[in-house]
């Protein structure tokens, strides 16, 4: 009797090899550009929220104090969205001229595996705007 065996490499064999439009470093890509009516913010624990540009009242980039890093806060009609991390000025700059398509949030320990110019996305809170005035807090 004979058996065949495959080797199966450790790395997913299925991500997209990386381009101009669209950096990939492997599963830590944190943005994809393209035209969409709308912004889809995916989240570590897997759940995914699109929200679309049409409702966005104000944005801004700025430093973040305590860390190294940036913050970028998009006020919707309805929610308030906060995206911290690094080197965020590329993606802030895709959103003013509505080409981003995507936003993934990614684990900080993996910031060694984009280059260090390259954008890295460390959390994304998604705040509807009622539990903003219940909560004391305005904008």
């Amino acid at each position: 009797m004979t058996r065949k065996f495959s080797i199966v490499p450790d790395e997913p064999t299925n991500i997209p090899p990386p381009s101009k439009d669209n950096p990939s470093h492997g599963s830590f890509s944190v943005y994809e550009k393209g035209k969409s009516p709308s912004i889809d913010f995916q989240l570590m624990d897997g759940t995914s929220e699109f929200l679309r540009y049409a409702h966005i009242l104000h944005g801004d980039i700025s430093k973040l104090e305590d860390v190294n890093g940036d913050e970028i806060k998009l006020l919707y009609s309805t929610h308030t969205v906060s995206v911290k991390g690094y080197c965020l000025q590329k993606i802030y700059d895709l959103i003013k001229t509505d080409q981003l398509i995507s936003l993934r949030e990614n684990d900080e320990r993996f910031i060694n595996a984009v280059e260090d110019h390259e954008p890295f996305i460390t959390q994304i809170e998604i705040i509807w705007r009622k539990e903003e005035g219940a909560s004391g807090s305005s904008e």
